[in-house]
């Protein structure tokens, strides 16, 4: 009696741990055990039905020949004697109810058996069997065997109905963990792919929202860069003073290259054009980007009570090909960053130099550096270490547009040694020269209606035809534009495309239609890409995008002008009475 106690026991436990051992492994402990505990037993097997589910199937244990049973596991009480050509019997009611011949018996029924055909020589002879369930489904049989002609005890059978159904309780809790483990697999699976999805839309929609704010501000934004540009361009032309100068020239290269970034903006909204690229110079572009930052390195620092050092190596570099202020904000936004690694001051150290068929330049900072997690992150997009201060996107839109110029950047970084940005580009072959914008002399003056609801701007604009010579009326809104119209007589029209109450578009044709020899010139900061035909029935005859440099309004203005006196020829030709 102990020992069975014992066993079950030892059968108990190991059920208990079936989370972290192997079934096959829990078969071959309740054998060994049963073995152990019960008096002249020499061999223990378990059959199992096919069909059951994968975990409950190990394909690894010998098959009988029937296609719906095989042996799961087998133990001898003597190593030498050979258990894995076992099979059942040849009218054993087991097999019967396992393949759905005869109905199963009562749960945990001990069945007498006549001598196994393969057992009784030489050593066992009877043996009985237990059947096993799971959810009230007959799953297997656990069979234990004796020599000769010795019987099993009552306490025995007990014994056996208590293992066997401690025994299919495990194998029933190991398909319920088994398939809560892949229910558990599948929701991770599920969670991690809808976590994926979320953060794609969101990236989606904060593109979506900067679509949105590119395509709705970048009116406003061109107005006031036409502004700063204009007087800018204005002022260089009276004054005389050498340093003005240079700080009106630096005032003209910012308002530029923030021109340009709203036209990037603009593209990717897909409003604007493809961008030609020309010759440029790297070593200029890096003073040219010191020049404009120095409020930032030099100015910021002070003020924080800091000081940042600059040092420069300007090497002896080819031209390479690109759009100057895409690489000037490139430059722009690295040196801000490095500053921005520099809280307590520092040395920033930009080079140039060429090797290998590349011109380089790099920013170099003493700064707090970074981590090699941050480092292989740096260039994704919206990923900042700056908190709500950053936008995440100022090294992302670096490294498009030195990808677009058929480049390479990269980042070299110790946490409290600083960092090094490279950014490398192809030197330029078959160099052609950079266009240059000249005024085209205009062979008269004329009278000119300034329409735009944005002060600023019409008051440049006029200020400009001015001192050209021409005679200017301004008008701060379509509707204004039009009465003025009206009441007057003008040689060319120059109105804004967004106005409130009335657009240009509305000022066009409603001036094509009370005079179509007067062109109208489309002054526009949206960046619009429209074929000739479209502008020809909107009643537009040229296009002026903002910011415009003083020698674009001076030359579109005398082509206007010029448009006028083919069109009043060509009438006067048509109707020769009327001349």
């Amino acid at each position: 009696m102990e020992r069975l106690i014992k066993g079950l026991s030892t059968i108990i436990g190991s059920s208990s741990a079936m989370r972290s051992s192997a079934p096959d492994q829990l078969l071959g402990t309740v054998l060994e055990e049963v073995l152990k505990a019960t008096d002249g037993a020499v061999l223990g097997w378990i059959c199992l039905a096919r069909g059951l589910p994968d975990h409950l199937n190990w394909p690894t244990v010998t098959a009988l020949p029937q296609d719906s049973v095989y042996l799961a596991a087998a133990r001898h009480t003597s190593n030498e004697t050979p258990v894995t050509t076992l099979v059942a019997c040849p009218d054993c009611p087991c097999g019967r109810f396992l393949t759905g011949t005869d109905p199963p018996p009562p749960k945990y029924t001990v069945i007498d058996h006549c001598p196994h055909p393969i057992l009784s020589e030489p050593c066992a002879g009877t043996h009985v069997c237990v059947p096993l369930f799971a959810k009230d489904r007959p799953i297997g049989v656990l069979n234990l065997a004796k020599p000769g002609s010795a019987s099993f005890s009552p306490i025995e059978q007990l014994f056996l109905q208590a293992v066997a159904s401690q025994l299919s309780a495990a194998l029933e809790n190991a398909s319920l963990i088994a398939e809560t483990q892949t229910r558990l697999k599948e929701t991770q699976t599920l969670l991690t792919e809808r976590k994926q999805l979320e953060q794609q839309l969101l990236r989606t929609e904060r593109l979506r929202a900067l679509g949105e704010m590119a395509s709705g501000v970048a009116h406003n934004f061109n107005n006031v860069l036409g502004a700063i540009l204009g007087r800018a361009q204005l002022l260089h032309r009276v004054v005389q003073e050498a340093e003005a100068q240079r700080g009106l020239e630096a005032i003209e290269k910012a308002a530029l290259d923030g021109a340009n970034m709203v036209r990037r903006l603009q593209r990717f909204t897909h409003q604007g054009r493809e961008e030609e690229f020309f010759p440029v110079d790297l070593n200029q572009v890096v003073k040219d980007v010191l020049a404009i930052t120095e409020a930032k390195w030099k100015d910021e620092a002070h003020l924080a009570g800091t000081t940042i050092e600059i040092a420069t190596s300007y090497g002896k570099t080819s031209p390479v090909m690109g759009n100057i202020s895409e690489l000037r904000e490139v430059l722009t936004n690295l040196i801000f960053n490095a500053v921005e690694a520099m809280p307590h001051g520092g040395t920033l150290t930009l080079k140039t130099e060429e090797v290998g068929g590349w011109v380089c330049a790099s920013v170099s900072d003493t700064g707090i550096g970074m981590t090699d997690d941050v480092q292989t992150r740096i260039f994704d997009p919206f990923f900042t270490t700056k908190g709500t201060k950053g936008t995440g996107l100022g090294l992302n839109v670096s490294y498009g547009i030195i990808s677009e110029h058929h480049g390479e950047i990269s980042v070299q970084s110790q946490p409290g040694q600083g960092t090094t940005v490279l950014m490398k580009l192809p030197i330029a072959s078959g160099l052609r020269s950079t266009p240059q914008t000249t005024p085209t002399p205009s062979s008269r003056q004329g009278r000119i209606l300034v329409i735009d609801d944005d002060e600023m701007i019409h008051e440049l604009l006029s200020e400009l035809l001015r001192a050209a010579g021409h005679t200017v009326v301004q008008a701060g809104g379509g509707r204004e534009g039009l009465r003025l119209f009206q009441h007057g007589s003008f040689d060319l029209v120059l109105t804004d495309l967004g106005m409130p109450e009335c657009t240009g578009w509305e000022v066009a044709s409603a001036i094509k239609a009370m005079a179509p020899r007067t062109p109208v010139v489309l002054i526009t900061g949206w960046a619009l890409t429209l074929d000739r035909e479209k502008l020809k029935e909107s009643g537009i005859d040229l296009v002026l995008n903002k910011p415009f440099q003083v020698t674009d309004v001076m030359a579109l203005v005398a082509e206007a002008l010029e448009l006028r006196e083919k069109i009043e020829q060509s009438a006067d030709r048509a109707h020769p009475a009327r001349s």
